[in-house]
């Protein structure tokens, strides 16, 4: 901690030397030893302008606020997350700069709720989390509680591909003051985010083929066999055979979420052609272009289907 130049941070870690001390030696049992140089690097470069902030605003909270901000360090150091995904951890923690209401508050919740959101993010939009942040960024200074906190956190992650918060976004986007709103549109310039709730697919008249998720699980896809899809009530679901999967997906991305309460045996029966028939009687057989299509799932804008030569998802969409 010798490079932390904050006084009043200096002088509380002087007085309380023992118990951060106490809490490094639980990280070390749980995790093993920490390179001191990257606990440094962290308590510098992210910590201390947290505490600072929060100690402008709230002196009393200086305390809570680095303690609750050191054991959440140990353990993204312990368990390698802050050390792979650094510059995304540090990145997003920096947000709490911008609230320092909310981080001298309630610092546990508000890093939580950013941590959860970046592994949540990563495990199926890997490529988008910076671009989660930088959103977050743009719209955090209008933010005065913990709530709108959460919920901008929520829009904008479906804004960047997490496509089962979708109804859940449209939700909150109701909520937000009109302040909140047009700063969350000014994020997003080249897109009306009323009309992104309105219609799954944008700008598309006719039926397009959109991308192929899930994929062969020895090259990092989901499925170790050609998937088969089909409709439970108005969840569509996919499966191997194994892993049964929700799926989801707009324009902005796709999920595949596993674990879900569904046998796979109970997805294979309800897999049929039915879906790709009713395509076919509405917009003909020229945008399929496959002969090996083993199951499909037809929703009012959306047309999911599998091949018997893939580990994919075929997704086409079309605007109403």
């Amino acid at each position: 901690m010798e490079k932390i130049s904050y006084t009043p941070l200096i002088q509380h870690l002087q007085e309380n030397g023992t118990l951060y001390n106490q809490l490094y030696r639980e990280s070390e049992l749980k995790y093993g030893s920490v390179d001191r140089a990257v606990l440094s690097r962290w308590m510098v470069q992210t910590v201390e302008p947290i505490v600072r902030a929060v100690d402008a605003l709230y002196p009393d909270h200086l305390p809570q606020t680095f303690r609750t901000c050191y054991t959440y360090t140990l353990e993204l150091l312990g368990n390698k997350s802050g050390i792979v995904h650094e510059e995304e951890y540090q990145a997003a923690w920096r947000l709490c700069e911008k609230v320092p209401s909310l981080a001298g508050l309630y610092p546990g919740r508000l890093l939580s709720a950013i941590n959860a959101a970046l592994d949540s993010i990563r495990a199926h939009q890997p490529e988008r989390v910076m671009q989660w942040v930088a959103g977050m960024e743009v719209t955090l200074r209008y933010v005065p509680s913990l709530e709108e906190f959460l919920a901008l956190g929520r829009i904008h992650a479906w804004l960047v591909g997490m496509a089962h918060l979708r109804e859940r976004a449209q939700l909150e986007f109701a909520k937000l003051r009109d302040v909140l709103r047009q700063a969350l549109q000014s994020s997003y310039p080249h897109l009306l985010v009323d009309n992104a709730f309105e219609q799954e697919w944008l700008d598309l008249p006719v039926p397009k083929f959109i991308y192929s998720p899930g994929g062969y699980v020895g090259y990092g896809g989901a499925f170790t066999a050609p998937p088969k899809v089909a409709q439970l009530g108005n969840q569509l679901l996919a499966t191997d055979g194994e892993q049964p999967y929700a799926f989801f997906a707009d324009a902005f991305g796709s999920v595949l979420l596993p674990e879900v309460p569904v046998q796979p045996k109970a997805i294979l029966k309800r897999s049929n052609l039915q879906g790709l028939e009713a395509f076919f009687a509405k917009f003909g057989k020229q945008a399929i272009p496959f002969d090996d299509v083993i199951s499909a799932v037809l929703l009012p804008t959306t047309l999911v289907l599998t091949r018997a030569s893939s580990h994919h998802l075929f997704v086409y969409g079309w605007t109403r």
